[in-house]
């Protein structure tokens, strides 16, 4: 089972509460907003969950539109993100339910 249909099977068991949660304020939301990486983020955080989950190495490819010093950041709150839900309650309910 993948991360995101995980995610899709919490999301149907709890409703439309999962679309009105926040997430939290980081650093890079700024430039992730003006250069329209809202996308790529979200792929690089879902990418790192999956890496976490199958123990598969995953490198976020560089954006040649960042400076190194974005990318860094980039980078960073991407695995923030991932590793807050990585801890979560929702993810180990996750867990325990696929393994059912």
């Amino acid at each position: 089972m993948s991360v995101t249909s995980l995610i899709e099977e919490e999301r149907l068991a709890i409703g439309e509460e999962a679309e009105k949660e926040v997430l939290p304020k980081i650093k890079s939301d700024q430039f992730i907003r003006s250069q329209d990486l809202r996308t790529e983020f979200g792929t690089s955080v879902h990418a790192l969950i999956e890496s976490a989950v199958t123990g598969e190495k995953y490198q976020i490819p560089k954006n040649k539109n960042l400076s190194d010093e974005q990318f860094i950041q980039f980078c960073s709150d991407a695995q923030m993100l991932a590793d807050r839900f990585i801890e979560s309650e929702q993810f180990k309910n996750l867990q325990k339910n696929s393994k059912n």
